[in-house]
């Protein structure tokens, strides 16, 4: 589904310099914090809008974000109401129809931000054509409020020897890592033109395709630690997926799609049954350490992957035909080792102590 080609997008403001799209389903816990850290950002509040997309949310959710309209008067905010859950990707895509920035802002509902989080995002784009897109340094939290880990962007891994792991920093930028999260980044509006949508309406994380779409299309994917969301993390995912093997068959799904649609025919022969390999193997391993079936999981995403494999095949064909960087410079900043076997190895460290 390429919702440009529709010819529904709203024509942009050339006075707003950023669009915040959030989607929401039964996030009410949420919502006044995060709404009350937007509303302190330092860029001027005429300089952007904030998309909510809420995917019929059964709890206070619309209640809190219709007295934000009252409390934030000057906050331009736009409320959009989906009669059916949509999900994440088919949400943001939902949200970008009605958005009027130069940049496109993704923002998770379990989040909320520190003052400078857009302005520092945004000057990384104003400042550096080169850069496509820009995530945040992320604070993750677990249920009880500690923290549970401090991320700047997340790996993807391939069976490669001769790659060496190369996070590069530079004053407030980190660059290395190969995508940037869905729940905090900024991406500029030229890359979703090419690409058609914000996001593949049949993903439902489909953080790994976009950043993958933008580093085919020559633009480098960085992470800056000056602009800081913090969140509770996967908190609004469990409220959609409560069972695990949920969970992990998304996961599965979209990153098997992704590496269909992104890779050469060439790459693509070798590094597939590579990641089957590993990911049934560390789907097997969590079944175990979880006692939870995740392996069903795991089975689920091959099986729709054949199902609809003629619909990826043409969504590849066109991404094949755009880009513009060969496979070799794309897996520099990919580990030298499936992204599984580095988790696997974090888990077992933690288990040892």
């Amino acid at each position: 589904m390429y919702l440009y080609k529709e010819n529904r997008m709203i024509k942009e403001d050339k006075l707003l310099i950023v669009s915040i799209i959030i989607v929401n389903y039964n996030g009410e816990r949420f919502l006044e914090k995060l709404f009350n850290s937007l509303f302190q950002q330092s860029l001027d509040s005429s300089k952007f809008e904030v998309i909510f997309v809420d995917n019929n949310s059964t709890d206070r959710s619309l209640e809190i974000v219709n007295n934000v309209l009252i409390k934030y008067p000057l906050l331009n905010l736009k409320i959009i109401k989906n009669k059916v859950n949509l999900n994440f990707c088919k949400g943001n895509n939902i949200g970008l129809l009605y958005t009027k920035g130069k940049y496109l802002a993704l923002l998770n509902n379990d989040t909320y931000i520190n003052s400078s989080w857009l302005k520092n995002l945004v000057n990384v784009l104003e400042n550096d054509v080169s850069i496509g897109i820009c995530g945040s340094k992320e604070i993750l939290y677990n249920n009880d409020g500690s923290i549970y880990a401090v991320s700047l962007g997340n790996f993807f891994g391939i069976f490669k020897i001769a790659n060496k792991l190369n996070i590069v920093r530079s004053d407030d930028l980190v660059e290395g890592f190969f995508y940037e999260g869905g729940s905090s980044l900024i991406i500029r509006r030229d890359l979703i033109y090419r690409l058609g949508s914000l996001f593949d309406d049949t993903q439902n994380l489909g953080d790994l395709d976009l950043s993958w779409f933008a580093r085919l299309q020559g633009f480098r994917v960085v992470t800056n630690t000056k602009s800081v969301c913090h969140h509770f993390y996967s908190h609004a995912t469990k409220l959609v997926y409560k069972k695990i093997v949920d969970r992990k068959y998304h996961s599965y799904h979209d990153t098997i799609m992704a590496i269909i649609k992104n890779y050469s025919f060439k790459t693509l022969i070798k590094r597939l049954p590579l990641y089957l390999i590993a990911s049934m193997l560390f789907s097997l391993f969590e079944s175990f350490m979880l006692k939870e079936p995740v392996i069903f999981g795991w089975i689920r995403a091959i099986i729709w992957n054949l199902i609809n494999l003629r619909d990826t095949y043409k969504k590849r064909m066109r991404i094949q035909a755009i880009r513009k960087v060969p496979d070799d410079v794309i897996e520099k900043d990919m580990l030298p080792y499936p992204a599984e076997l580095y988790f696997l190895k974090l888990k077992l460290r933690g288990k040892n102590g």
